[in-house]
């Protein structure tokens, strides 16, 4: 996987984002965590699953 995907590790960072998305959008922690993730790794487009 690491030969395709970026990895990229939890932080701090990621996690007070999460909150804020949270909170913002009314996401849950779990979806916002994704999200989250996604926009500090630097992803241009996010699949989700539904």
């Amino acid at each position: 996987m690491r030969s395709v995907y970026a990895v990229v590790p939890l932080a701090l960072e990621t996690h007070d984002l999460e909150l804020h998305i949270a909170e913002r959008c009314r996401f849950s922690r779990y979806d916002a965590l994704i999200i989250a993730a996604a926009l500090l790794a630097g992803c241009g487009t996010l699949y989700l699953e539904d």
